[in-house]
């Protein structure tokens, strides 16, 4: 082969260089698109007795109440996690739990029947079998 065929076989044409941009374009796309959802997708599910009572987002902080059957609970969203900083069970093992923020996630306090449960995509696991 001559210097000449190498040098066309080696050769970027026009249809090359839109493929590629595409390509490029469509990566960065998908990567934004993928980081906004992961962002809104960070919420906790509040239910009680069985029942969706409430959906908080976990990116502003905020002081929320809830008003239950027989008693309240006051959570507190700080940090991208939850907890419960009152409760009137009677052994406060809900607010001994602590912060929880990722996916799986969950505080139970079974006297006032609640369940906080963490639902989002951030978790480094794909699946927890039981």
């Amino acid at each position: 082969m001559s210097f000449d065929a190498d040098y066309k076989l080696l050769k970027i044409s026009l249809y090359d260089k839109v493929l590629i941009a595409v390509i490029l374009i469509f990566s960065v796309l998908s990567l934004v698109s993928f980081k906004n959802n992961a962002e809104r997708q960070r919420k906790a599910l509040v239910y009680l007795n069985g029942d969706f009572l409430q959906e908080i987002t976990l990116e502003k902080n905020a002081i929320v109440d809830l008003h239950l059957y027989d008693g309240s609970m006051k959570l507190e969203v700080t940090g991208g996690g939850i907890k419960v900083i009152e409760s009137s069970c009677p052994h406060k093992l809900c607010i001994n739990k602590g912060a929880i923020g990722k996916r799986g996630q969950a505080i139970v306090c079974a006297p006032n029947r609640v369940l906080i449960k963490i639902k989002g995509v951030d978790s480094k696991h794909d699946a927890i079998s039981y």
